[in-house]
């Protein structure tokens, strides 16, 4: 018979499990409770809950659970938001949205504060080239079937 005494660890304090678990052989759950409320609008906060073993924790995890929320934005009353972001190559700045109950399209306006802007090849057009990738989820539905993806040149 198959068993496994388990030290259940979050890597951070939202996230709240048991501090054991007997692991035997059929199927074993466990209850999370995540607080969301603590964290950040407007970010992507991740962790980890690590199954270790009590007798031999330095051997590292035996399992990982990721653990990621993102808490969005609520937005103002007149529903709009500004946002200033540092665009460098290969970083990708996000802002995430709570839609508005009832939103049926949204606007995005870009403008160019300041930058050094220089053409990458001969024969390409000057300009700051940008992509914008807007995705809504929505409960039982492909992300990619409510997403919009457009580059454009800011010169």
């Amino acid at each position: 018979n198959f068993e496994q005494r388990l030290v259940l660890v979050s890597t951070s304090s939202w996230v709240q499990v048991p501090k054991n678990l007997v692991v035997r052989y059929g199927e074993r759950s466990f209850s999370v409770r995540v607080n969301s409320h603590v964290l950040e609008e407007d970010k992507l906060h991740s962790a980890e809950i690590l199954g270790l073993d009590p007798l031999r924790p330095d051997d590292g995890p035996l399992f990982r659970v990721p653990v990621t929320v993102i808490r969005p934005l609520k937005l103002n009353g007149d529903n709009t938001v500004q946002r200033d972001f540092h665009l460098a190559p290969y970083s990708t700045p996000r802002c995430f949205i709570q839609v508005p109950d009832g939103a049926t399209w949204a606007e995005l306006r870009v403008s160019l504060k300041s930058a050094e802007i220089s053409v990458e090849s001969p024969g390409e057009a000057s300009g700051l080239r940008v992509v914008f990738q807007g995705t809504q989820l929505e409960p039982h539905r492909q992300y990619s079937h409510n997403g919009l993806r457009k580059l454009f040149v800011i010169a």
